[in-house]
Order: C-alpha cells, then sequence, then structure tokens
C-alpha cells in the first residue's frame, strides 16, 4: 500500500504545524515509547478556536499523532467539523449540502483514537495521550477488545479507529446506562481516505464492539424535524457527505448542557460585568457562542446608551464646587449620582493614577495580566508576578489545611504593615478552609447528613460538568456551599487569593510590603510602578472628546487590552446598571436565550 500521503502530501507541511504552534493556534504533547521513538500529537487551541482560525492546519490537528524520528502518520484522525449553523468564519457557516448523505447518532461521551505502540493499540483523545477518558479508554479496550490488536498489525495497519468513550468520566450531559467504546469512524492513516459505513459495520463485528447508528431514512427535513423533537438524553445527529460533516443537537440537550457548562444569559452577563468574557468564550462549548457573543453585543450597546444619557445630563450640571455640585446631584440624579461623580473627576491627576491602579489591580486579580504583558520588556514582570502567586499561594494553601497554624498565621498577619493586606490574607485562608463549608451546612441544617454529602463528591479537580452534576442532586439552597467546597480543594483557588492579595496592594500602593512569610517583593514593586507608567499612556491615547461611541471602538480596535481594562473601570457604575437591568429581564430565564437568537 502507498504511504506517500504524509506531510506536504496531503497534509501541511510539518514546518507549518510548528509556525502554526509557535503562532499560539496549535498546541502539542509527546510521548516517548519503550524502543526510543517519540510520538507526538497536535491539536488545535483554545485560541483558534476563539479567533475562529480555521486553516488547513488547524483543522487536521484534532488528534493527529506522528512519530519524529521517521516521520510516519501514526494517528489520523477525522478533520474539525461544526454545529450546522456555526459560523466558521466573517463569511462562512457550516451549513446543509446538496447530494447523497449519511445520518449517524451522535454520542455524547469523548472522541477516542486508536494507534499502535509497543506491538498493542493505545488510546488518545484529541489533545492527550494520557487524559482521564484516554485512560478509562485503555482500561475498556483492554477487557474488552485487547485480543484483537493482531488486525490492526496486518490486514487493518492502516486504519485509524476513531471510538466514542462512554464513561462516567466523559459524561457531558448524556447518562449512559453502559460503559464501553463505540466504533464512529475510521481513516485510512495511509491515504487520508474516511472508510465508508460498511467497513464499519465490519470492524464491528470483528472486534465485537458496537458500532454508532445509522439512520435508515434519506430524508433530510424529517431528520431534522426528528431532532429537534430529542429529550436531554439523546445529543443529536451527524450528516455525513463526501469530505464533509456538520453536527446538529436536540433543543433539549443544548438547555441542559448550556446549564452545565455556565452558557446562561445570567452566567454570560456577570462575565460581561467582570470583564472576563474573553475567558468566557473561550470554555463554552462551540455551539453557544454565537448566542453569547449577541448578549454581549446587546450589552456593549446598552452601556454606550447609558453613558450618554449620563453625558446630557452632566451637560446641564452647575459649574460650581465640589459641595454644591453633590448638592445638585443629591437633590436631582441621586439614582446616576456615581455616574456624574466620576465624570466630573475624568481628568484629574488624582483619578488618573486611581484609575490606573484599579486597572491593572483588576487585571491581576482575574489573572488576565499575564496574557496581556506581550513585550520583551514585561518578562522579568512576568516572572516575579508567577513567583509571586506561587509563593504566597503556597503560604495560603498551607494554613487554610493545617488546623494548627492558627498560631503562626496571626504572627504572619502582624508582619504586614497596611491593614488591606492583613484582611485580604485573613479572608484568603478563610475562603480555602473546606471545614468551614461543613460547619457552617452543620449550623444552618443540624439534621444534615454532611459527611454523607461531600463523600459522593466528585473530586474538586474533576471536570465542571460532572460538578454540575453532583450539586443538581441537592436543593438550591445547599448549591452555593458544595461549590464552595470545590472552590476550597482546588489548588488553583489558592492562587486566585494569592491574586486577590496583590490586588488589594496594588489599589493601596504597597506592593513592596505585600508578602507574607518574608516573600521579597521589592522588585516586583518597582516593575508595577514602570507598568503603571505605560498604563497611563494608553489612557492618555483613547479619544475621549469623541464620545463613548468612538472611545469603546477604539478599545475593541486596540492590540493594547489595557483600553478595555480602563474604560471597564471608568464605566463601572453604568455597567453595574446596565447588568442589573439585564439580570431582572432573564431573572426567569434559568437555561435557556430565548429570543436571543
Amino acid at each position: 500500500m502507498s504511504q506517500q500521503f504524509g506531510f506536504g502530501n496531503g497534509l501541511p507541511s510539518l514546518d507549518e504545524f510548528f509556525q502554526a504552534q509557535r503562532n499560539g493556534w496549535i498546541v502539542s504533547r509527546t510521548r516517548k515509547t519503550s524502543d526510543g521513538l517519540t510520538y507526538r500529537i497536535f491539536n488545535y487551541s483554545k485560541r483558534a478556536q476563539f479567533h475562529r482560525v480555521w486553516t488547513p492546519v488547524t483543522l487536521v490537528a484534532r488528534g493527529l499523532i506522528y512519530c519524529e524520528e521517521t516521520q510516519e502518520i501514526v494517528a489520523l484522525a477525522l478533520d474539525k467539523f461544526f454545529n450546522l449553523g456555526e459560523r466558521i468564519s466573517d463569511t462562512e457557516c457550516a451549513t446543509i449540502q446538496s447530494g447523497p448523505f449519511e445520518a449517524l447518532v451522535k454520542l455524547d461521551g469523548a472522541l477516542g483514537i486508536g494507534y499502535r505502540v509497543n506491538q498493542a493499540i493505545s488510546i488518545a483523545t484529541r489533545g492527550s495521550f494520557d487524559s482521564p477518558q484516554a485512560l478509562a479508554a485503555q482500561s475498556l479496550w483492554n477487557e474488552k477488545y485487547k485480543q484483537h490488536e493482531h488486525l490492526f498489525y496486518t490486514e487493518w495497519n492502516h486504519i485509524t479507529p476513531m471510538m466514542e468513550i462512554i464513561h462516567p468520566v466523559s459524561r457531558v450531559v448524556v447518562q449512559y446506562d453502559f460503559q464501553d467504546l463505540v466504533l464512529i469512524a475510521a481513516r485510512n492513516r495511509f491515504t487520508g481516505e474516511d472508510m465508508p459505513y460498511e467497513f464499519l459495520v465490519e470492524m464491528s463485528q470483528r472486534l465485537g464492539m458496537p458500532v454508532v447508528e445509522r439512520f435508515s431514512s434519506d430524508d433530510l427535513d424529517a431528520i431534522l424535524l426528528r431532532v429537534t423533537e430529542l429529550d436531554s438524553n439523546q445529543e443529536g445527529v451527524v450528516l455525513h457527505w463526501p469530505d464533509y460533516r456538520v453536527k446538529v443537537k436536540g433543543d433539549e440537550y443544548k438547555r441542559v448542557h448550556r446549564l452545565l457548562s455556565g452558557a446562561t444569559p445570567q452566567c454570560v452577563g456577570l462575565a460581561w460585568l467582570n470583564g472576563t468574557d474573553e475567558e468566557l468564550l473561550l470554555m463554552i462549548p462551540e455551539e453557544f457562542r454565537e448566542n453569547s457573543e449577541k448578549i454581549l453585543s446587546r450589552l456593549e450597546e446598552q452601556l454606550v446608551v447609558s453613558v450618554l444619557e449620563t453625558e446630557a445630563i452632566y451637560a446641564t450640571a452647575p459649574q460650581t464646587d465640589q459641595r454644591e455640585f453633590a448638592t445638585w446631584v443629591n437633590r436631582n440624579h441621586k439614582q446616576i449620582s456615581a455616574g456624574l461623580f466620576v465624570r466630573r473627576l475624568l481628568g484629574t491627576d488624582e483619578f488618573i493614577n486611581r484609575l490606573v491602579a484599579d486597572s491593572i489591580a483588576s487585571a491581576v486579580r482575574t489573572g488576565r495580566i499575564q496574557s496581556m504583558l506581550t513585550d520583551s520588556h514585561h518578562e522579568s514582570l512576568i516572572s516575579h508576578l508567577d513567583a509571586y502567586e506561587e509563593s504566597v499561594g503556597n503560604v495560603f494553601w498551607h494554613f487554610a489545611r493545617d488546623v494548627e497554624s492558627g498560631a503562626q498565621l496571626q504572627i504572619e498577619l502582624r508582619k504586614l504593615t497596611h491593614k488591606a493586606l492583613r484582611s485580604a490574607m485573613a479572608t484568603a485562608v478563610e475562603e480555602l478552609k473546606p471545614e468551614l463549608v461543613e460547619v457552617r451546612l452543620k449550623a444552618l441544617y443540624g439534621d444534615l447528613d454532611v459527611q454523607s454529602i461531600f463523600a459522593s463528591a466528585p473530586s474538586p479537580d474533576s471536570p465542571l460538568e460532572h460538578h454540575h452534576q453532583w450539586i443538581a442532586r441537592y436543593s438550591p439552597q445547599l448549591r452555593s456551599f458544595l461549590d464552595r467546597w470545590r472552590y476550597c480543594g482546588q489548588r488553583q483557588s489558592a492562587t486566585n487569593e494569592a491574586r486577590g492579595m496583590l490586588a488589594a496592594a496594588i489599589r493601596t500602593n504597597c506592593v513592596s510590603n505585600a508578602g507574607p512569610c518574608q516573600i521579597d517583593c521589592t522588585e516586583l514593586a518597582t516593575e508595577i510602578t514602570q507598568l503603571a507608567n505605560e498604563v497611563k499612556e494608553v489612557w492618555q491615547s483613547i479619544p475621549h472628546e469623541e464620545g463613548p461611541q468612538a472611545m469603546l471602538q477604539f478599545a475593541r480596535n486596540s492590540k493594547n487590552a489595557w483600553a478595555s481594562i480602563l474604560l471597564n473601570q471608568v464605566w463601572n457604575s453604568h455597567r453595574e446598571a446596565v447588568f442589573n437591568r439585564f439580570i431582572s429581564d432573564h431573572k426567569n430565564d434559568v437555561t435557556a436565550f430565548g429570543d436571543e437568537g
């Protein structure tokens, strides 16, 4: 069989893959085999998904595995395909094609990709050799199908088998009553050919492995109608034309998935308020992104209206001293007093210094700052920020879990010179103590079997969907406590609390004293001051005299993310008012977007 297919022939060149990796569009991981070979798996990145960078490289980097020493294609998974109607680029959406097609049931698990190593078959997932889903799939394979591995070294040597991993660790929404691998596709790794369904049936029979169900009907409209009528325990359908696939998911499935993945209108609105909307769009499933973007756009429009209304009212304000201005505001426009006071102080040095400090603190608190520091002269600052988060996070994690450390904690608190830092540290340690969650639950619900509840909990580091499935068993009154318990159990939470302490130090101008346990912050303080001067220059570059629409457009188009953060801080009272109205409008809209799209 010809083995000409590969990098530069049917696939982009290997140089193109590594250039895409340097650009952040794909990521890769490696695995060393016992015979000294290096296997590398390529996967498109969250960044590529967010920016819709779908190129020949990113489309095929969906679990592609090759051997570095021989450049042999070890596994060739299916190319990336999209939800029906999903925007692929500014000019293209995933659409229905013409001509003959087949429709396969869309299963709700994780993609398992079979590859050969050490005369056996191993299972990878889309971007990992050893993810929990891959390990579960490997266990199922070894238990049920290992005796047939010789087929993949003889007559099926050219085949990359792809399976849906049906297992608790790969559950998204649908709760199946079995655990297994289900054959969903196969591809010729030497030619790139997508094998027909009849071949899958033959593989299924010989392996004893279930195969994905194919719809018997070729009536496309009837199939699409049937998908809309599915309940939440069925995901949907994959429509397959030659060299083209599109997936269609049921309305009930999407409703529940939206709730489990945090893509509800309330979550989108809160992310917009907190300035973490980009992070939300990176995390939520693709099918919810467009509707989420519509909500974000609508919130931005309402923000501009709010600012314009305040501008118009400010134009009628008396040009007097601060006391008379305050009297006028409280007498006539108390409901928008915060926006009017900010508008009056907008050009003063004191306000700008406070604005810059609050903006940097906000970026630190949300964890965005490292990704915003792209210039080479920021390398030292990034290093010091990482070191601070790690060292202070370790301090918080230790104190939160050592019940005997109370006296030591008090000593460390006294070493901090500023009250805001002492408060931040004490609060952080308390926020990370899991036993306090149990204490508060017992205090409120004395007859509750708290130990049994937490004994049934998934690991704090398990996928968020598993956590949501767990807390769904309990009443809404308990869920905030269960969320807090998960937060306490994640090491990342200690990093988050360290960020909060540094943010407090930046706001109070005491970064040099922000290090508990003799952590030296002198250089970090100097670099934060230098960064403040840079951010001040960004503020001065914003076209303030052209009005809020021009300012917002400038921030959207600017390559410097500080522009958006600065405006978020300046318009914070407006954002809160817009958010509160939005939440009021959607208070009964728990899982659906209503008329949002």
